[in-house]
């Protein structure tokens, strides 16, 4: 991460990273040379610019100001960061690296429009997500989504499938992956239809336009399948009405009356990712419905009216 700030702010940092014993010489072009703590030398060849970035004549390397400091310092990179920041008068966020966090991307017709990360939970259980957008320099992020308009994870697999709104991208994740495609008729349950999750993200998210997508790629079904909490359910009426002023059908599926289950995560994580694409979809299920293959019928679970045609035999 590059920060900036005055030459002058740049350079008090700078030398308070250093031993006050060690070289430490200003030129004429504003930069500083310092020894170089990447290798071993006694004439300063670590050229350091007060634009944030350095270059060692000695080694060859070269890089941000941030991991100088870490280097110099031992400090982790979170801690160089707050620390340049507060030399240097900014306000700055720590992101942890990429590859902490599942990385779910929303793109229009267009291309990559915003990013949402995961990061595992916080210490006291609290999720931990943030979003991003590209900025308009190849390989850099503005970690916020202003100006980015209502999406819809996962609508360009919609097309000819069964698609389940849910809310949040893992459970949009999880429902794609609960019944892979499998178009050899001489397995026992095969299946030629993509069970495909999609989500506008978190339960305050659902935006009445982004109908227009279920019009335009034509699903085979369309299935609503929010949490089982207030703001689960709160999230399904905004999605039904919206789906109802367009004269779009569909059908409503809540987890209600499952016992240590509140989303779709939580029934493949108890009962398999293929009971969940049964669950959601019974017509793709085994013809002969009960406990055996839908262990959650164990448990009394009734299917609401409408919702699945076939006997079930418990």
């Amino acid at each position: 991460m590059v920060l900036n700030g005055t030459p002058e702010q740049m350079r008090a940092l700078l030398r308070q990273s250093i031993p006050a014993s060690d070289p430490f010489i200003g030129r004429p072009d504003g930069e500083v040379m310092i020894l170089c703590p990447f290798h071993g030398e006694q004439t300063p060849s670590c050229s350091v610019s007060p634009r944030g970035f350095w270059h060692c004549f000695g080694c060859g390397r070269r890089g941000t100001l941030s991991k100088l400091i870490a280097e110099l310092t031992e400090c982790s990179p979170a801690e160089v960061i707050h620390k340049t920041a507060a030399a240097t008068g900014q306000t700055v966020v720590y992101h942890p690296p990429d590859s902490k966090a599942t990385i779910y991307p929303y793109f229009d017709e267009y291309g990559l429009k915003k990013q949402v990360l995961r990061y595992p939970n916080h210490a006291d259980g609290r999720k931990h997500i943030v979003q991003r957008r590209p900025a308009s320099t190849g390989g850099e992020w503005i970690w916020d989504t202003k100006g980015v308009p209502p999406l819809l994870y996962n609508f360009a697999l919609m097309g000819g499938n069964d698609v389940v709104i849910v809310e949040g991208e893992r459970d949009a994740a999880t429902v794609t992956s609960a019944l892979p495609l499998d178009l050899n008729p001489e397995h026992e349950y095969y299946n030629t239809r993509l069970l495909v999750g999609v989500t506008s993200g978190g339960a305050d998210s659902w935006n009445a336009i982004l109908v227009k997508y279920f019009d335009r790629y034509r699903p085979n079904s369309i299935t609503v399948a929010t949490d089982d909490d207030e703001p689960g359910r709160k999230y399904a009426e905004d999605i039904v009405a919206s789906l109802d002023d367009a004269g779009i059908k569909y059908r409503l599926v809540t987890f209600a009356g499952i016992d240590g289950v509140k989303d779709a995560s939580d029934f493949a994580e108890k009962f398999g990712p293929n009971a969940l694409g049964w669950f959601l979809m019974p017509e793709l299920g085994p013809p002969m419905i009960g406990p055996k293959y839908m262990p959650w019928l164990a448990d009394g679970y009734v299917w609401p009216n409408g919702i699945i045609e076939a006997e079930i035999t418990i």
